[in-house]
């Protein structure tokens, strides 16, 4: 997802929101099994943007940092 015009602090707020909504939706369905979600967030400002694909790329390189973390607390 890209977020245009957004200020530093949004990217906190969007995980916020994305993370209760899973929360709520695993209180909701009563399954044996958990949902969770992995995020990575990179930002940048429009003056120094090289291309989207590098900005895609920091935040993949995220993604899967937040997923080791998790991995490796269990």
């Amino acid at each position: 997802m890209l977020v245009r015009h957004a200020g530093p602090e949004s990217a906190g707020v969007l995980a916020e929101r994305l993370k209760r909504q899973v929360r709520e939706f695993n209180r909701r369905a009563g399954r044996p099994y958990q949902l969770s979600i992995s995020l990575g967030f990179a930002t940048h400002k429009a003056s120094t943007l090289g291309s989207v694909a590098g900005l895609l790329d920091r935040a993949d390189r995220a993604l899967y940092r937040d997923k080791r973390r998790k991995h490796e607390e269990g």
